[in-house]
Formats: structure tokens, C-alpha cells, sequence
């Protein structure tokens, strides 16, 4: 279906996306006590607006990806359907479904669409890195910005954790309607809100809370492994869709709608050099699509590529977030875990071991009979090595 051909149906669509979801299963949520009052209170709208990607991702899914230029900015053009049924399974839509304009409305008040599939009942998401997980403190060990997931292999739960600084990145709707905090001193509302101050290409300014979500989520195999009739096709058994990381190769790694877009370019130009499906086998092309997407849906405009890694770090060198937070190169967000017992939890997931992956780039450990844990973060180790290449 073309954005374009959407435009009638914005207003519509909009009070569809932003009502709140119909649960058939839910995830359950944790959230760390010492966390400000206002920051627990986001929790419901940072869930709300990444599903709200992920379902507009399905339903504006164009049958010619061709015809789609974001898709052709951060995929392979043979992995489309593939990329469409991901989609569609995190959105929870019967893969079979042809969407139209004129059923995509109906489709949104079903409860196909509405609900959410009963796997969701094997996920947490942390606001904070919970107790049950090893007490080795990434979201400190990283400044708070930052997330990651934990998998068991034999059981097929997840938790998702989001780290304090990200917390205090935009949702959807503080972005199209500011809040005082997006204003300067003298009363100018800073670039990066509203449609207008996006800018014309894909940046970090689109980037909302909802998305560190949206890429742990694509890490869940436990999600789609069985649903997604290409996951064989495309995806390695042993480790899922990961982040692309590569130390020498061009690019070393998938994160940023930069590295994303050249990660595509180069798997085009130099078949083979950068494995098996790069794109589809990199997390941060999947948040980098829906992001866009959405953007350009919203707004009602095309957007180009992200032309050098600075477009990566924009918020972050604006360095004002949420209430005003500080969320500059200089902040530090980060929290160790709480101590066990400081909240409820199910003592069975303590005796998980090993239930962690490799910190920087969510090697999977995936030997029969062990837990196969990953963990994502769009974090400083990447964020350093992209500053580096500005210098």
C-alpha cells in the first residue's frame, strides 16, 4: 500500500494507532523503583508508540518494494517478503492478510491486529536493569544509554531492558506536539520536533524511546521462528537476528540509519563480503525502516538517507531531552541494579546461568541444552568508534 495513497486516511489512522491496544497477551512490565515518578508514568506510551511502528510498518508495506524507497535504503530487494512477514508477526497479522486501503481501518479495529500474539506472555520489559539478571551493571557501565535483551533459548522468555538515559528520549507525540521543554531560553523551539524540524533525511531526530524497544524486539527469535516461514532462508539458527559487527569491514557495524543505509549499499555493490543477508541479519535496519516510514507516513513526505554518521548523534549534541534532561555527550544517566529483595520477582529466573550474551554486540551462545542469551545496545562502544571516524 503507497504512503501516499494513505493521506484520507491519516486522521483516521492516527486515532487508531494511538488508542490503546486490545491485549490478547501482554508482556510484563518492571519497572525500577528508584525511577523518577515521571519516567514510570511513560511506560504504557513508549509500549503504545512502538507498536504503533511496527503496525504501520505492516500495513504500508507495498507489494513491489521497488516502489519503496525506504525499504530500498535498508534491504536486500529479494528479502522483502521476508522483511514483510517479520513485520506483520510482530504486529500480530495472519500473513495471509491483503491489506487495502479500504481494509487496512478494519484491520486496525480487529483484534487480529489490536491484539498481540500469545508469545508476548514470555516477555518483560525492564525500565531498568531488574534484579533477576546478572548484577554486573550495563546501563551504569554505559552512562544509562542504552539497551539490551536477555534470552533463555530452552524456554523462549525475554527480557528486554531499557536503560535510564534513553528514558528520557521523545515519544512520537512529544515530538509532534513539543512540550516547554523543547523550547530554548529565548522561546525558539529547537530542531528536531515537529514535522518541519525533522530535517530531509533520516537522522536521529526521529528517533523516540519506543525505538530501543522496537530493535530488542526484532532480536526475539522466540517471536518468529516458527511463524515466519522464510526464518530458515535467512536467518542462522544459531544466533537469530543479531547487530552486524565486523571490525574491518565497511561498515563495522549496523548501528545508525548511516551505518544501516551503507550496510545495504555495500551487500549491492560487494555480494558476499559482509555474509548471508547482512541487512536482514542487523536489528537497527528494521528500527531504522519503521522509523522512517512512520515519518514519512506522518508527515506526509519522503525522506533520503542519513548522509554521514554525525546525522547519528543530533539529539545526542543537542543535548536536551525529556523535562529538559540533560542527554548530551557529557551526561551520565546510568544506575547500578537494585538490591535483590527491594522488589517482587520470581526467584526461579535467578537460577538461570549464563543468562547473559557478549555486552557489545549480542553474540548469541547457542549450544544445545545452554541458554541462549543475546543482548543488543545501541550504546557507547558504537557511539564512540562513529565519533572517532568524524575526527
Amino acid at each position: 500500500m503507497k504512503l501516499q495513497s494513505l493521506g484520507p486516511l491519516l486522521l483516521t489512522l492516527t486515532s487508531l494507532l494511538f488508542s490503546p491496544p486490545l491485549f490478547a497477551a501482554s508482556p510484563t512490565f518492571w519497572i525500577e523503583p528508584a525511577l523518577p515518578q515521571d519516567l514510570k508514568s511513560r511506560f504504557s506510551e513508549i509500549w503504545r508508540d512502538c507498536l504503533t511502528l511496527a503496525r504501520l510498518a505492516a500495513i504500508t508495506f507495498q507489494a513491489d518494494c521497488r516502489l519503496d524507497p525506504t525499504f530500498e535504503r535498508y534491504f536486500e530487494t529479494d528479502s522483502a517478503l521476508f522483511v514483510k512477514h517479520i513485520f506483520y508477526t510482530l504486529a500480530n497479522i495472519p500473513l495471509d492478510a491483503t491489506l487495502t486501503e479500504a481494509t487496512a481501518v478494519q484491520t486496525l479495529q480487529g483484534g487480529s491486529l489490536l491484539g498481540l500474539s500469545p508469545k508476548f506472555w514470555k516477555l518483560t520489559i525492564a525500565f531498568g536493569e531488574p534484579p533477576w539478571l546478572p548484577k554486573d551493571g550495563i546501563c551504569a557501565d554505559d552512562d544509562g544509554f542504552g539497551a539490551y535483551a536477555s534470552f533463555r533459548r530452552e524456554t523462549g522468555e525475554a527480557t528486554i531492558v531499557l536503560c535510564l538515559g534513553v528514558l528520557y528520549y521523545p515519544t512520537l507525540d512529544e515530538i509532534l506536539r513539543p512540550r516547554p521543554w523543547a523550547y530554548d531560553e529565548q522561546g525558539r523551539l529547537r530542531e528536531g520536533y515537529t514535522c518541519d524540524g525533522l530535517l530531509d533525511r533520516d537522522n536521529a531526530y526521529m528517533e523516540i524511546v519506543a525505538g530501543w524497544l522496537l530493535h530488542e524486539l526484532i532480536h526475539w527469535e522466540e517471536l518468529y521462528k516458527d511463524d515466519v516461514p522464510e526464518w530458515d532462508q535467512f536467518v542462522s539458527s544459531l544466533t537469530g537476528i543479531k547487530d552486524f559487527d565486523s571490525p574491518g569491514a565497511t561498515p563495522e557495524y549496523g548501528y545508525g540509519a548511516f551505518n544501516a543505509r551503507l550496510l545495504k549499499e555495500r551487500a549491492v555493490s560487494h555480494p558476499g563480503e559482509n555474509g548471508h543477508y547482512p541487512t536482514v541479519n542487523n536489528a537497527d535496519s528494521y528500527m531504522w525502516y519503521a522509523l522512517s516510514n512512520y515519518w514519512s507516513w506522518r508527515c506526509q513526505r519522503p525522506y533520503r538517507g542519513a548522509q554521514t554518521p554525525a546525522d547519528e548523534y543530533l539529539r545526542m549534541d543537542q543535548g536536551v531531552g525529556y523535562n529538559g534532561e540533560n542527554i548530551g555527550v557529557t551526561a551520565r544517566l546510568g544506575f547500578d541494579q537494585p538490591s535483590p529483595g527491594s522488589v517482587d520477582y520470581d526467584t526461579d529466573e535467578t537460577d538461570d546461568e549464563g543468562d547473559r550474551g557478549t555486552k557489545s554486540d549480542s553474540k548469541q551462545l547457542a549450544q544445545d541444552g545452554e541458554g541462549n542469551e543475546g543482548e543488543s545496545k545501541r550504546l557507547a562502544q558504537a557511539e564512540e568508534r562513529n565519533k572517532a571516524s568524524l575526527k
